[in-house]
Parts: C-alpha cells; sequence; structure tokens
C-alpha cells in the first residue's frame, strides 16, 4: 500500500466508547437508514487528510510533534448529542464535548496550524470536537418529544469521561461493512 485516506484522531477510551453505542437502540427509531458508527470507528477526528502517499507521513510526524509541544495530557468528557447541519434534521448525528473543551480546541489549534504551515491546507470549516455516531443519506426531521424520551436532556446528556493523553495517525479502508481503521502512528501529549 503506497497511499492511504489518513486522518489524525484522539481515542476514546472503552467506557465511553461503551455509553456512546448503548444510544443507538433507542436513537434508531427516530433516526430511520442512518449508518451508525461501529465501536471502533468512534474517536475524535481533528484532522481528515484525504488520501495521501505514505511518504507523507513524516511530513504529518514533524508538524504534530512541533504542535503537541507544550500540551500536557488532560481529561475530557463527552457530552450532549448535536447534528450536522442541526440536530432538527441532520445529515450527521453526533456526541458534543463538555469538559476538557477547551484543551481539546487548543491542542486542535495547535495541530491545523502546524500542518497548514506544512502544506497540508487550511480547514474550510470550524473546528466543533465532537465523535460522529451516525451518518444519514438524507436530512431527517427529528421529532424533539421523540428524542427527549429516547435521550433525556440531549443536549446536555453526559456520556462519561476519557484522559487524552496522545494522538492518533490512522488509515482508512472503505468496505462493504464501514470503514476499517488501522493505526499508523501515536503521539503522547508531553507535557508543559
Amino acid at each position: 500500500m503506497h497511499h492511504a485516506r489518513l486522518f489524525l484522531a484522539f481515542d476514546l477510551n472503552e467506557q465511553v466508547g461503551t455509553r456512546l453505542l448503548t444510544l443507538k437502540p433507542a436513537l434508531e427509531r427516530l433516526l430511520p437508514g442512518a449508518r451508525w458508527c461501529r465501536r471502533e470507528a468512534l474517536h475524535l477526528t481533528v484532522k481528515f487528510f484525504g488520501t495521501l502517499p505514505l511518504t507523507m507521513v513524516s511530513d504529518i510526524d514533524c508538524a504534530v510533534q512541533t504542535a503537541l509541544a507544550g500540551h500536557a495530557p488532560f481529561i475530557c468528557a463527552l457530552a450532549g448529542l448535536g447534528g450536522f447541519p442541526a440536530l432538527a434534521r441532520p445529515r450527521v448525528l453526533w456526541a458534543g464535548v463538555g469538559d476538557g473543551r477547551a484543551q481539546v480546541c487548543a491542542v486542535a489549534d495547535d495541530l491545523l496550524h502546524a500542518l497548514e504551515t506544512c502544506g497540508f491546507g487550511r480547514e474550510e470549516r470550524d473546528f466543533t470536537p465532537h465523535v460522529t455516531l451516525a451518518r444519514l443519506a438524507h436530512r431527517t426531521a427529528v421529532d424533539e418529544a421523540a428524542l427527549s424520551r429516547a435521550v433525556p436532556n440531549a443536549a446536555h446528556a453526559l456520556f462519561g469521561a476519557t484522559e487524552f493523553a496522545q494522538v492518533s495517525l490512522y488509515a482508512s479502508e472503505l468496505t462493504p461493512a464501514g470503514p476499517r481503521h488501522t493505526l499508523v502512528r501515536q503521539w503522547p501529549l508531553p507535557g508543559a
């Protein structure tokens, strides 16, 4: 393999990943036809590169090491459901970030700036820290009352906390069963 679809992400601990999967049965009825992410696909993506030659991993490595200098591991709480473009009619359903949001955004800003400086392009949209739970082929109206019954206080529901102590680079292979991710490299957050 000389090329791969690459992305940079924070990994979730097992408890948070499992807790997010428990939302699926209640939400499936609200979002018929949604393609739900498997446990191994639940992560907080910082940057999706698209398909790149694997020789570019060394450039990514330099940028990531520079960006992570001075960032220490931190605890991040997953909280609240949201959607792109909006939860009322989402194409993407996601879990958001509560406590730890400022740290996630600070690390992401430094990573995105370093990667842009190395020629990996500027992001078109502002960074919104989230974990994708499901994708919908068509925007589906979500009944607010039914959502409240399925996930009480959905906008602020707590899904647990996870330590973000490293950033991972994955290769993503698209398969009929869903994407398969292979770890390419990891970088620890070294501390202040």
